[in-house]
């Protein structure tokens, strides 16, 4: 049982480094997409909003907007990394980060399928698959902690009570 645990350790601090990183590495994706073309966010608000993003201060409300919404995004993926992370190296975490990360795999499962089946065409999928593998690596490392963390959960709460 102690190879087991060992093992799920191990996966869950590997698994919690590649969640963080990766979602790190999205929002400087985004990041860098904003500086070196500021008209693509401009043109990605037109398909969504129509014709309000052309308004003097539309633009930086945009932006401020998606920068919340991203550090949203990167705080909640960093709380459930680092509850993670400390599960792995051995402190006892309650259950909220496997919550949030079960809910997030849903989500993200949900975002990756859906075009799949949704889609008409092999070029639509290509458009929507190739720029996604980030995602898809990152949906891994999430589906891949998660299973973790409770696979671990559930093994220790066995251990103390079998003792």
């Amino acid at each position: 049982m102690d190879r087991d645990v060992r093992r799920l350790r191990s996966a869950l601090t590997i698994s919690s480094v590649a969640f963080i990183t990766l979602g790190a590495w999205g929002i400087l994706k985004m990041v860098g997409l904003l500086f070196v073309s500021p008209d693509s966010l401009r043109d990605l608000l037109r398909v969504t909003m129509g014709d309000a993003v052309d308004g003097p201060h539309a633009l930086g409300a945009s932006t401020f907007v998606l920068s919340f919404i991203l550090g949203i995004g990167f705080i909640v993926r960093l709380v459930v990394g680092l509850g993670a992370f400390a599960e792995g190296r051995g402190r006892n975490r309650g259950w909220l980060y496997v919550v949030i990360a079960a809910l997030m795999l849903v989500g993200r499962l949900n975002g990756i399928i859906q075009p799949i089946i949704v889609s008409h065409s092999m070029s639509s999928l290509v458009d929507t698959f190739i720029p996604g593998i980030t995602e898809i690596a990152s949906t891994i490392a999430l589906a891949d902690m998660t299973i973790s963390a409770i696979r671990l959960k559930l093994l220790t709460r066995a251990s103390r009570e079998g003792r």
